[in-house]
């Protein structure tokens, strides 16, 4: 969703992005390697101040579910947000659980709206436990005596929805119609929001193609 304005956060937003990497899958997990949150924050708060953007996230939480509010704010006051799955607490939810869900659903709600690449994992359920690993206390006391080991049956208690596909990016020839339209006097903003209700996402070079495609005068607003 967007501001009732949105030209320049759309504008700056493209130039941003193609600037974006993937984030370096630097944690390990059980089935595979993943980037932790603050790993993804360190990557793009720079680009995103550079070009006067940032963001926020909000938790919004019922008795037994919780989502995830992404928003993009522009330094004139714009603004774009999407909002995540809603993502299941469980029977017994334990602050760790609530923790590991929040930033899993915080990690993938600003890949989801930077259009940056998902890791590789089995549904989110790798990540989501290694994240709720990361969130427990090492501090807590421990009962004496000897440990019991973790084992992935605890995990499999938790009720997680999978998760959506990741958007798709468009065919070449409908950003070729929507350069046509925009060359032809149309706001590129409209052409961004026309692909979202869709649930596609350009790629950077698609993006390229829609922002050389303005005119020169400048974009309509």
């Amino acid at each position: 969703m967007f501001s009732e304005q949105n030209d320049l956060i759309c504008k700056t937003f493209v130039q941003a992005r193609s600037k974006l990497k993937n984030p370096h899958r630097d944690s390990q997990a059980a089935r595979g390697k993943y980037a932790k949150l603050e790993a993804i924050v360190a990557l793009v708060n720079p680009i995103l101040v550079e070009y006067g953007l940032t963001f926020t996230q909000t938790v919004k939480c019922t008795a037994n579910h919780m989502r995830v509010r992404t928003t993009l704010i522009h330094e004139s006051g714009q603004f774009m947000f999407t909002d995540s799955a809603p993502m299941q607490f469980g029977d017994k939810p334990t602050p760790q659980t609530i923790g590991g869900l929040t930033t899993y659903a915080k990690r993938y709600g600003l890949l989801a709206m930077l259009g940056i690449e998902h890791d590789l994992d089995d549904d989110g359920q790798t990540a989501m436990q290694a994240f709720i690993s990361d969130d427990e206390d090492d501090d807590t006391p421990k009962p004496k005596g000897k440990a019991k080991s973790k084992t992935p049956a605890k995990a499999a208690k938790l009720e997680i929805k999978p998760e959506p596909e990741p958007p798709k990016a468009p065919e070449k020839k409908t950003i070729d119609a929507l350069a046509k339209k925009i060359a032809a006097g149309d706001p590129i903003s409209g052409a961004i929001q026309l692909l979202q209700s869709k649930g596609l996402v350009a790629t950077p070079e698609q993006m390229k193609i829609l922002e050389d495609a303005v005119p020169e005068t400048g974009e309509a607003a």
